[in-house]
């Protein structure tokens, strides 16, 4: 079984996901490389308060391994090699949207400064090359992670209050379009609580960029 450390990546030759050996990729052998592939399907609207989402690649046991690495184990180059890899369809669906801004929804700040160290979906858009404006707020609480709440409505209650508009964009958003990107799509209630939160300051319209989880 790989290790869970920085170790595992740094000196090791093993797959961090399945444990075979590496090939030219430094972070994951080739099978576990291309298997983050695509999802074809166009864009869906079942989340309450989203016009739209795109998610990259079907959310299987790699994805699971991938997300966890990143968010809960502090693979920073894990979550660059993410975002170019989702690179051309992001750029793809920003074409199609033609948002007037992208943003994302940043990490819990404990979590930034006290464990983690960065943020997972900044660092996604950095392998990405793409620029976003920090349009969203998040409160200092101290609580579980979402990815690890027990059901749906503890997801939505861990969720409720935690997010505001930054004060340089209150007054800016009025009748404008905004791509929100995220790490993780689970039960919708952070891209739904997020939605809500734009167009009650006045955002016209509000899609989602993602990876998939068990929605």
């Amino acid at each position: 079984m790989p290790k869970s450390s920085i170790e595992s990546l740094l000196f090791e030759e093993s797959c961090p996901l399945c444990g075979k050996p590496l090939g030219n990729n430094p972070l994951l052998c080739e099978v576990c490389l291309f298997s983050l592939k695509p999802l074809p399907e166009e864009d869906q609207t079942t989340i309450p308060f989203l016009d739209g989402y795109k998610t990259f690649a079907p959310y299987g046991w790699r994805e699971e391994k991938i997300v966890s690495l990143i968010k809960f184990e502090g693979f920073k180059s894990l979550a660059h090699l993410v975002g170019n890899l989702a690179k051309p369809l992001l750029e793809g669906y920003i074409e199609k949207r033609n948002p007037h801004w992208v943003t994302y929804i940043p990490t819990n700040p404990w979590r930034l400064w006290f464990s983690r160290g960065f943020d997972p979906v900044e660092e996604m858009l950095k392998g990405a090359d793409l620029k976003a404006e920090k349009i969203l707020k998040r409160r200092w609480l101290f609580r579980k992670p979402l990815a690890r709440a027990k059901d749906v409505a503890e997801r939505k209650r861990l969720v409720k209050g935690v997010f505001s508009v930054e004060e340089s964009f209150k007054a800016r958003l009025r009748g404008k379009k905004i791509l929100v990107v995220d790490d993780l799509l689970t039960s919708g209630s952070t891209a739904s609580e997020v939605a809500r939160l734009l167009k009650s300051a006045g955002a016209k319209e509000v899609y989602l960029f993602a990876f998939r989880g068990p929605f």
